[in-house]
């Protein structure tokens, strides 16, 4: 049987969708409710333990920068030219892929813009 959605509409009868759509229930049942960590401050939907974690390294890492200006010049300058000479090639394998993929949607007709 083949794995496309359309196909299987078609190949089964609406009771024997509705039954499989059970079954694929039951195995994912989960008592996880999307959000329920989260805490909602001015609007905004946060999850706790990220934000606070987030939040505090970026402060961490702008605050030495400020306290720090040269030090950081140099250390940020080292560090580019690091990335620059040891992992300029993953960056153009990363991109030739990225644009290889694109291609093969577009080929393959997996790009349908009037279902959007």
């Amino acid at each position: 049987m083949s794995n496309d959605p359309e196909l299987i509409a078609e190949d089964m009868t609406e009771a024997e969708v509705a039954e499989e759509i059970e079954q694929l229930e039951e195995v994912y049942e989960t008592d996880y409710e999307i959000g329920q960590d989260n805490t909602d401050w001015f609007g905004l939907d946060f999850h706790g333990v990220v934000f606070a974690v987030s939040a505090s390294l970026i402060i961490l890492f702008v605050g030495l920068s400020l306290a720090f200006p040269q030090g950081a010049s140099s250390v940020l300058s080292e560090l580019r030219v690091g990335i620059g000479n040891h992992f300029d090639g993953l960056f153009l394998v990363a991109g030739n892929i990225f644009v290889l993929f694109c291609l093969s949607l577009i080929v393959a007709g997996g790009f349908h813009p009037h279902r959007w």
